[in-house]
């Protein structure tokens, strides 16, 4: 998908966000990263994470150690990025490079754009020494905890500045859940369909059990359900899908997404910009719920850049 949006656009910027970094082996994602990013002409970025039990489990394939093991493909990477003629030798407990060659050269001496996602010290040192920045999802990523946004953007910047890097030059990325609409009625209308309630159940948080603990609720799916963990495509049958949406209570569903009209939406992302969120990415969630009515999409997000002092959506 990212190399046909990359021949047929031109200036909008291409994100692969999420996408884990274990699954395939570095020397073969390094070259598929660089391969777009030519085709994109250096517009590419990948936003990276340690995947989740449901790609690993169902096919048989090892998830252990996987925040090391994702920092030691982000430095094989590097590595081979910058390949300058000589064989490649550099040891590893995952992935040990023999005499390792690389010919294909970084888009214009520039290598593709990583942020880190996650949370914790070794993700926050990865973001902050190699990578170009961190992203995470809003509102529910963080627990809507506005206070803990900034303390890990600081946390980020403190490891950029300890390894001798400018902190105010990276990135901040926020992917926000947003359900949009014309009127706050017709939004919390999508927010509360069943489409939208898997989210609240499955995503509330990282430890969505605990997302729902915090605000006084257990959720159906377990105390301690974790996605990461325990997601699976085959963990609630399709049909009851919707009895689990409607124990979803409103306060949960209010922590999980920004909704409304882009006046009440643009509020609430300001927060966001205000902790140190830099660079934002709405997620329309709102068209699972109605896809006939996510054509008004492209216009309300765009009043809400307007609201929040940026130039109007060019389509």
């Amino acid at each position: 998908m990212a190399a046909a949006a990359a021949v047929v656009t031109e200036r909008v910027p291409i994100t692969i966000g999420v996408i884990d970094a274990l699954r395939r082996p570095p020397s073969v994602m390094a070259q598929q990263m660089l391969t777009l990013d030519h085709l994109s002409h250096g517009r590419m970025t990948f936003a990276i994470a340690t995947g989740e039990a449901k790609q690993f489990r169902p096919y048989g394939i090892p998830r252990d150690k996987p925040i090391t093991r994702m920092l030691e493909a982000v430095q094989t990477w590097r590595a081979l990025w910058g390949f300058d003629g000589t064989p490649i030798n550099r040891p590893s407990p995952f992935y040990p490079l023999d005499n390792a060659v690389f010919p294909l050269r970084p888009y214009n001496g520039r290598f593709p754009s990583l942020l880190a996602v996650g949370a914790g010290p070794k993700v926050f040192d990865l973001a902050g020494r190699l990578c170009d920045g961190w992203l995470t999802y809003l509102p529910g990523g963080l627990g809507d905890d506005y206070s803990l946004i900034a303390e890990c953007v600081q946390a980020v910047k403190k490891c950029a500045a300890d390894a001798g890097r400018d902190p105010e030059a990276l990135r901040f990325n926020a992917m926000i859940n947003v359900a949009l609409a014309d009127t706050d009625d017709k939004a919390w209308d999508l927010v509360r369909h069943p489409v939208s309630g898997w989210i609240s159940l499955a995503a509330a948080g990282i430890n969505s059990g605990q997302s729902w603990a915090r605000l006084g609720y257990r959720n159906p799916l377990g105390e301690d359900f974790v996605w990461s963990r325990d997601m699976d495509a085959m963990v609630v049958p399709a049909g009851e899908v919707p009895g689990l949406a409607e124990q979803v209570p409103d306060e949960v569903a209010d922590s999980v997404f920004v909704w409304g009209s882009p006046e009440r939406a643009a509020g609430r992302i300001q927060k966001m910009l205000d902790a140190g969120i830099n660079e934002i990415c709405f997620m329309n969630v709102g068209a699972g719920a109605d896809p006939e009515y996510s054509s008004t999409f492209s216009r309300l997000a765009s009043d809400i850049l307007v609201r929040l002092g940026h130039p109007p959506l060019t389509l």
